[in-house]
């Protein structure tokens, strides 16, 4: 199938679903549509062509989905250019997803990547924390991306995992704690402190905010999404991360 065609299915796919959602869905189609537009006038590898041809068509069905369940498109002017020498910030945010799938090599990562611009069509979120949350995806590994779900999921200790430090680690351990602790220099991942008498909030941020010093002192069981961590767990859809994908990484963190 060429670029032209996939493209024009996406098109035509948009203009048919989105636009017999409900009244106000109308409002979706014309950022998207440009967007899609655009990216028809682009030199693409094939490759490249699948990868945005499919994002699309992801991102369609799941804000149809979504629509269908009864949610709500937000109602500020996300979807509203401020004049006509300016685009919306909806256009912005679906040109920055298909242009990090394009070149994202780990596409088990793209729908996830997808899963941005779907869930901030919905979630009153500002076009610099989308833009925030969408760089951060975009350096993040599939494996990461596991771990935010993980780390998600212990909140009660469901895991198990690893309460104290070890003198020997494993190849492919080393190389997970690695990414433990990248997660926790973007701001992701954080050291969970409980609030104890005596402890003021001041004192509690800093504890907090206290990152390891190397992947050879991260303690897993010691570790919390943070804010930023919870936004991306939202708005990259990681509840969606199946229990499959993280057997192998709790096994290698108990």
């Amino acid at each position: 199938m060429s670029r032209e065609k996939l493209v024009l299915d996406v098109i035509l796919e948009t203009s048919a679903g989105i636009l017999s959602l409900m009244p106000a869905a109308g409002v979706f189609v014309g950022p998207v549509k440009a967007v899609v537009s655009d990216y028809a006038t682009r030199q693409l590898s094939k490759r490249e062509e699948f990868r945005v041809g499919e994002v699309a068509k992801y991102c369609i069905s799941k804000i149809k989905e979504k629509c269908d369940a009864g949610e709500a498109l937000r109602d500020d002017d996300f979807f509203f250019a401020n004049n006509e020498n300016y685009r919306s910030k909806a256009e912005e945010i679906f040109e920055g997803v298909l242009t990090k799938c394009k070149n994202e090599h780990e596409e088990l990562k793209s729908l996830y990547i997808g899963n941005i611009f779907v869930n901030a069509s919905f979630y009153k979120r500002s076009l610099g924390e989308v833009n925030h949350v969408l760089k951060l995806a975009d350096n993040m590994t599939y494996r990461q991306i596991c771990l935010v779900a993980l780390f998600f999921n212990n909140k009660p200790k469901l895991y198990n995992l690893r309460n104290t430090e070890k003198e020997y680690y494993a190849s492919e351990e080393v190389s997970i704690l690695q990414e433990i602790y990248d997660l926790t220099r973007m701001g992701i991942l954080q050291k969970e402190v409980k609030k104890e008498r005596g402890i003021t909030v001041d004192e509690l941020n800093n504890m907090q905010l206290e990152k390891a010093i190397g992947w050879d002192e991260v303690i897993p069981n010691k570790l919390a999404l943070s804010a930023l961590g919870m936004d991306c767990y939202r708005l990259m859809g990681i509840e969606d991360v199946t229990e499959h994908d993280l057997e192998k990484l709790v096994n290698y963190l108990k």
